[in-house]
């Protein structure tokens, strides 16, 4: 029966906070997204499709050059099983 529940129950939500200040924005993925030296990040702040950062770290900040509504994609590839997923989310720069 326990195999049936975890094979059922639905997947968590991705935990991401993104931190808006001024024209910076700080993005973090939660301890669920976080895994220290195990996993690849990639971020692409302004939607253009190319990254802006990436590499180990499960954060990264960027500032943006003027005020607008903005995509961010982040994606969390484990390079051992060879998957990946993305997370999506809009901001607004003030």
């Amino acid at each position: 029966a326990a195999l049936v529940y975890v094979m059922a129950r639905p997947a968590a939500p991705f935990q991401v906070k993104i931190r808006i200040e001024g024209r910076s924005a700080v993005v973090e993925l939660g301890e669920r997204e976080a895994v220290p030296g195990k996993l690849d990040y990639g971020f692409d702040f302004d939607g253009d499709g190319a990254e802006d950062r990436s590499g180990a770290a499960a954060s990264a900040n960027w500032l943006y050059p003027q005020p607008g509504h903005y995509h961010l994609r982040v994606r969390i590839t484990d390079p051992r099983w060879n998957t990946s997923r993305t997370i999506e989310r809009t901001i607004d720069i003030q």
